[in-house]
């Protein structure tokens, strides 16, 4: 059996939206904190604790920045699975173990693997929501992404990760 899909996943809105608002949410806490307790009582580590989780959101939208790029899955017919979007252009990759494939969600952990075969340093993550492609893409890379776990599983190829 071969599987030949080609999915363009672009960045999810409702993602965006909800990972916006609970930075918003751990952004005001803080500051939530100082305005309800007494005014004369305040702590003096109240300010490093606004400090600390401001630096922690900001420090989260830096990190977060690879899931809002776009990027395109190829499955080729002898089973190899190509990732376009990177500073290299197109990349081999493996699905790595963890990733999970609902039926509404896909959250893909991916490694890129090196010309000569090894595993490359390098780790991924693709985000695939509803918003993000069309539902018959959904269900082809959903099928895809299955078998192509199933056949490094059955290959052994993950054993060493």
């Amino acid at each position: 059996m071969s599987i030949a899909v080609s999915v363009q996943v672009k960045p999810s809105r409702l993602l965006r939206a909800l990972f916006g608002l609970l930075l918003l949410v751990v952004a005001l806490l803080p500051l939530w904190l100082m305005l309800a307790q007494d005014r004369a009582g305040a702590r003096q580590w109240d300010g490093a604790l606004a400090c600390g989780l401001w630096l922690a959101c900001i420090a989260a939208w830096f990190q977060a920045r690879g899931l809002w790029l776009v990027r395109e899955l190829e499955f080729t017919r002898d089973g190899q699975l190509f990732l376009h979007g990177l500073r290299d252009g197109r990349q081999k990759v493996v699905i790595l173990p963890g990733s999970t494939i609902w039926s509404w969600c896909l959250v893909l952990r991916l490694q890129c693997v090196t010309l000569e075969g090894q595993m490359a340093a390098t780790r991924l993550v693709v985000v695939a929501m509803p918003d993000s492609v069309s539902a018959e893409q959904m269900r082809a890379l959903q099928v895809a992404c299955r078998w192509q776990q199933a056949r490094h599983i059955d290959a052994g190829v993950q054993k060493n990760l």
